[in-house]
């Protein structure tokens, strides 16, 4: 867990970001193709569960770091506890079952692209963060 707010409030900045790019890339807004279909995907959901969360913290923690308070209770623990459940669930059965079968099928092809990656595993991985709360 990070103590120090103004650190805790940068990473959570940059992993909303980062959130939001690898989404619009995973969706097709930056090459013009959008499809509104791609909001069906449990991945696309899930990820903009994430968005909202790394949202909510990162208003929390800059409240924080103007107005210190006492103790580090959470505004929503059951959504929060929601989302990383949500991407937790997309890391897992994407690199466990389907990134195996869909490496052999076409090989390296966009797998490791930006949005792939953020997606299905960044965004996955930063939300584990959230869980420190919890423990």
């Amino acid at each position: 867990m990070i103590k120090n707010s103004k650190t805790a409030l940068i990473y959570r900045i940059a992993s909303l970001f980062i959130a939001i790019l690898g989404l619009l890339t995973m969706m097709g807004i930056f090459e013009n193709r959008f499809h509104t279909r791609s909001l069906m995907y449990y991945t696309i959901q899930s990820n903009i569960l994430g968005i909202i969360l790394f949202t909510m913290l990162s208003i929390r923690t800059l409240r924080e770091v103007h107005k210190p308070s006492q103790g580090n209770a959470s505004f929503f623990p059951r959504f929060e506890m929601v989302c990383v459940l949500n991407l937790l669930l997309t890391l897992v059965v994407y690199w466990l079952l389907l990134f195996p079968v869909h490496f052999k099928a076409v090989g390296d092809t966009g797998v490791r692209s930006f949005g792939n990656l953020a997606v299905h595993g960044f965004n996955s991985k930063q939300t584990t963060n959230v869980l420190e709360n919890y423990t």
